[in-house]
């Protein structure tokens, strides 16, 4: 099944959710916390909360489904650009990074579509506490991820992967800015943020060219599409719901696809267009 995404309207599906999370690690620098809303954490001690809360508030955390799908696009890819990393002798030697606008592979499939269901913040505190980190990585002088999903009280690690200095300056709305240096390969921070963003990214400000962009969710039903363009979502309340699928750089950034999830099942979505 082929949808365009500017002609997406409501869909009844049955659906079930996998999340998706990519992260990076590294080192040991830990920025101080500023304002509560973005702070450096001690490392996990391997315990973490993994009960399913009660039912509540017209779920039922008992009856959770996923929801798959794959995102592509449309008609011809345009050519990923080589970036110029003379600015950096060892990056210009070691490494080749591309512009990541639209990564595409041999089949279509569309990487780094964020997939969420939305709605779901006012019954976030019902599932349980994110119990692994994720990461960032700055790695052949890019960001890998380039497209992070994490959730609101989350550890990410941002790591240097690089034999040369690189530094992580995060910028958002609801989180205070974060600007950093790791002028070592290793070095490592280890980061929580308090409050949700739609709309962040990380840049480093020795390599103009790397950037990762960043949403930050309160409940963890999201996923961001892999390099072949599927995407699944797991642990998904049994309801109706929407699910709301983003690139940031497409023609229309925004599908919206009415979705049905049932206990212990899964739903595909089938195949979602997006366009240059």
């Amino acid at each position: 099944m082929h949808r365009n995404i500017r002609s997406i309207g409501a869909i009844a599906l049955a659906v079930v959710f996998s999340l998706v999370v990519v992260a990076c690690g590294g080192g040991e620098e830990k920025p101080a916390k500023k304002g509560g809303s973005a702070s450096s954490k001690p490392a996990s001690s391997g315990s973490s909360s993994t009960a399913k809360p009660a039912a509540s508030s017209g779920i039922d955390m008992t009856k959770l489904g996923s929801v798959k799908g794959k995102a592509v696009f449309k008609g011809a890819a345009p050519a990923m650009e080589a970036l110029d990393t003379s600015k950096d002798s060892w990056c210009k030697e070691h490494a080749a990074p591309k512009k990541e606008t639209f990564v595409v592979d041999a089949n279509g499939g569309l990487r780094d579509v964020v997939c969420y269901i939305e709605g779901m913040d006012a019954h976030a505190s019902k599932f349980p506490e994110p119990d692994a980190p994720a990461r960032l990585e700055q790695k052949g002088c890019q960001y890998v991820p380039h497209v992070l999903c994490i959730r609101t009280g989350q550890e990410l690690e941002v790591v240097n992967g690089d034999n040369t200095s690189h530094n992580y300056h995060f910028t958002g709305r609801a989180n205070d800015e974060i600007n950093k240096t790791q002028a070592n390969q290793g070095d490592k921070a280890l980061l929580v943020f308090d409050n949700a963003e739609s709309d962040a990214y990380f840049r480093c400000d020795i390599h103009p060219w790397m950037q990762c962009n960043i949403k930050i969710f309160e409940h963890p039903c999201f996923a961001v599409s892999a390099a072949d363009g599927s995407f699944s979502i797991s642990g998904i309340p049994a309801g109706s719901w929407k699910l709301r699928l983003e690139h940031a750089n497409a023609k229309t950034t925004m599908a919206t696809v009415d979705v049905t999830v049932t206990a212990n099942g899964t739903a595909d979505v089938g195949t979602i267009e997006f366009t240059q």
